[in-house]
């Protein structure tokens, strides 16, 4: 269904900028809430919705090939976690990251690491610390720029326009 929706919204918005309005609406609500792959070649397609205390992640990937090849063994599927755990597993992803740069950075600093091209520590130092930051504001609190009800309506119109039934619950 939101695949379908998805194409209907893109062939509508090249319509008109009324439209095209209509469609900004309607999918960044989503886009808020769906990690940005776009510098993949064959990026994976997944959401992040919060429901009350939960925290659903679905994902479909079952058309995305390179030359008829599937790419991704996770081809669609959904699982559903607390808020709580949802969160704990963001904050211990990004410390390992952070503590494997790190890592890697000082076994370059004290020689262990011998790389094959010019690495400039302190340029990597730098980066670490800005991933630092990045992935602090990640926790922070954010108030989104489309409101769940604006963009259900403008699904709702959208696929009103395609012929496409939606019922209440989706």
């Amino acid at each position: 269904m939101r695949r379908r929706l998805l194409s209907l919204s893109k062939e509508l918005s090249a319509r008109s900028d009324e439209d095209w309005d209509r469609d900004y609406v309607a999918w960044r609500w989503l886009g808020e809430r769906s990690p940005s792959m776009g510098y993949l070649v064959a990026c994976p397609q997944f959401a992040l919705l919060r429901v009350g205390d939960d925290v659903h992640v679905a994902w479909d990937n079952a058309e995305i090939a390179i030359d008829g090849l599937q790419v991704w063994t996770a081809e669609s599927g959904a699982v559903v976690l607390s808020v709580e755990d949802f969160v704990a597993e963001c904050r211990s992803f990004a410390d390992r990251l952070l503590a494997s740069m790190e890592s890697r950075i000082a076994t370059i600093a004290t020689g262990k690491a011998k790389p094959r091209i010019a690495v400039d520590v302190r340029a990597l130092g730098e980066e670490r610390e800005a991933w630092t930051q990045e992935l602090e504001r990640y926790f922070e609190s954010y108030a989104p720029d489309i409101q769940w009800l604006e963009a259900e309506s403008a699904l709702r119109e959208i696929a009103h326009e395609g012929g496409i039934r939606l019922s209440e619950n989706g």
